[in-house]
């Protein structure tokens, strides 16, 4: 959604091709790939693009797409410079249009599930000497718009007493949601006038949606009694966002990641860690795939499933030598008993749904990898 992302596409997309990978994208920047070998199975990997949405504070507008549960308003919120979501994906020569839209919904008949590869922004896994981990739930987020409306005025005239003032209220909000606040802004934003309006963002999460609720709740009532203690008033503005839930069984696997730093510079994997993550999604498919295969597609024979697998191996080995990664190499052969091994060894996956999370071994995943 932005110019140093459309460069970075750039630059994956070129990595691709110059592997032989057919890619392709879509009208809101998914970036498909490869086309291996001819199956009756459906071989591809997507990258979803904006899963975070902090530019136009609409998280998962790609995900949403595919979800085919992404309001067509959403192409006309703007950002701080009255940019849309629409003028930036035609910056990246994408015309997202209601037709356009509709045509990246997925078939939720077609999706079997969604495997998902994710460094863990966080330093448990580096502390504990493990290179990966299985997510049991994925937290629910529920972001809030929280606006606190005052009375501007001059700020060197008008009483304190008398003083309608909306950010001495955001402060102490601010104070009360602690580790959850996350954006503010101030207007008219001058050093010598009482704003008139404060708006800040929260983030709130987790994995049962009855403990965010209940959560949001409180922290609402709260918010509001503060704001009518200084007396200004606010408004809270929420929205929700788990997308993909809404299309199939989701599943996760966490690969660490060093000091647990992540959106910086500094954000670093071992290549090690990132083909033992492969070599989990290829041990689960292969337990899994084949029986989950045959009940949707009778005819489903076991060749189709070594072909899938020998794709999705072959990807693992574009994306590994991108980073030059000594171990990515091996021939598949190896590859296939490493996986049979961990197999064994192992759960690699479990579900997690927005109504509460649970396990399941006799998963239906498909094969879309992020």
């Amino acid at each position: 959604m932005s110019p140093a992302s459309g460069r970075a596409r750039k630059l994956i997309l070129g990595w691709m091709k110059d592997a032989g990978l057919r890619t392709w994208v879509d009208q809101m920047g998914h970036e498909s790939q490869w086309e291996v070998r001819k199956s009756e199975v459906t071989d591809r990997g997507d990258c979803i693009s904006d899963e975070e949405g902090v530019r136009f504070q609409s998280t998962f507008l790609g995900s949403a797409a595919l979800a085919g549960i992404l309001p067509v308003s959403t192409l006309h919120i703007a950002n701080k410079r009255a940019a849309t979501v629409k003028d930036a994906l035609k910056e990246n020569s994408f015309e997202a249009t209601e037709e356009s839209l509709l045509q990246l919904k997925y078939d939720p008949k077609a999706v079997w599930g969604y495997i998902k590869v994710h460094i863990e922004q966080g330093p448990v896994l580096e502390s504990l000497g493990l290179p990966l981990g299985v997510v049991n739930g994925i937290a629910g987020q529920t972001r809030l718009k929280v606006t606190v409306k005052g009375s501007q005025g001059h700020a060197g005239t008008v009483p304190m007493s008398m003083r309608q003032d909306p950010m001495t209220a955001a402060a102490e909000l601010i104070i009360l949601l602690e580790s959850l606040f996350g954006e503010i802004s101030s207007w008219p934003g001058a050093s010598n006038v009482i704003p008139g309006q404060v708006v800040f963002t929260v983030d709130l999460r987790a994995i049962e949606n009855m403990v965010r609720e209940t959560i949001l709740s409180e922290l609402s009532h709260r918010m509001y009694q503060i704001c009518d203690r200084h007396s200004v008033y606010c408004i809270i503005d929420r929205h929700d966002a788990m997308a993909l839930s809404h299309l199939s069984k989701v599943g996760m696997l966490f690969v660490r990641c060093r000091g647990g730093i992540s959106h910086s510079p500094a954000e670093h994997v071992l290549d090690d860690d990132v083909w033992v993550a492969g070599l989990a999604v290829l041990a689960f498919l292969e337990s899994n795939l084949y029986s989950s295969m045959q009940k949707v597609q009778h005819n489903f024979k076991k060749v189709q499933l070594k072909m899938l697998l020998d794709s999705a191996g072959t990807m693992m080995t574009v994306l590994c030598s991108q980073v030059h990664s000594r171990n990515c190499f091996k021939p598949m052969k190896i590859i296939h008993k490493a996986s049979r091994r961990i197999s064994r060894e192992s759960e690699f996956f479990m579900y997690a749904t927005p109504a509460q999370p649970l396990r399941n071994k006799t998963a239906k995943p498909n094969i879309g990898i992020d």
